[in-house]
């Protein structure tokens, strides 16, 4: 764990949280904070999810593991008093602050990749293995919209924090900004492309936006060191 300052606070071993059992070679993947508690959770392979409590001194301390899926965890993510989740199975599965289940949305066998919630906006989006995007009105606790977004596998999505927008990057080489469903609208179910950029050559592995107010993106290519960098002024 690390804090806004990039301080190496906290470490936890695998050993520490999971046992391998019969299961192979054990990982934990994907993780998300839960800001009414501030815990803070982590995935694992044998679809636990284990629940760490910050302590004072910011040690980080396994509060309980959690039993949520049947298959790998994949990816999380947190917003206000909920959690989500998805798996290797594409399973996404939503949680209350105490890990109440609130809702379940079936795979289909393809991996849920990533996962982004943005409350005022009442939308959870899910990105798959098989380049589909998802949105989930978190109101209904429905889901409202399905896009075949890209051609290929999505492999990383952000959700701006204060913007109802959002943007993924995906092995066929795209980054593409969206606008999310009219939260006031009831009946909107519709994700409109704002944006689209082909980056030739270029294995896109992860897309953020800056958290200072702006519309700048940041996405990771595969073996670069460079961060790429788009102004949306």
């Amino acid at each position: 764990l690390v804090d806004g300052t990039s301080r190496l606070i906290s470490v936890v071993g695998l050993k520490d949280v999971m046992d391998s059992g019969n299961s192979g070679m054990p990982f934990m993947r994907g993780a998300a904070v839960v800001d009414a508690t501030q815990d803070v959770c982590v995935g694992c392979s044998n679809g636990d999810i284990a629940v760490f409590q910050m302590a004072a001194n910011s040690n980080a301390r396994l509060q309980r593991t959690v039993k949520c899926h049947e298959a790998p965890i994949s990816t999380m993510t947190g917003g206000g008093d909920l959690v989500a989740s998805g798996d290797d199975e594409g399973q996404v599965c939503l949680w209350n602050a105490q890990f109440d289940q609130q809702a379940i949305f079936p795979g289909e066998g393809l991996p849920c990749t990533c996962l982004g919630m943005h409350n005022d906006a009442d939308a959870l989006v899910a990105g798959f293995a098989h380049g589909v995007l998802r949105i989930v009105q978190l109101s209904t606790r429905e889901v409202t919209v399905e896009v075949a977004a890209h051609s290929r596998c999505i492999m990383a999505l952000d959700v701006h924090p204060t913007q109802p927008i959002f943007t993924t990057v995906s092995e066929d080489t795209y980054m593409k900004v969206w606008a999310l469903p009219d939260s006031e609208d009831k009946s909107a179910s519709e994700v409109a492309l704002i944006y689209e950029e082909r980056v030739e050559d270029r294995f896109l592995t992860g897309v953020q936006f800056t958290r200072d107010g702006s519309e700048r993106i940041l996405a990771a290519a595969y073996d670069s060191k460079e961060l790429l960098v788009w102004d949306r002024a």
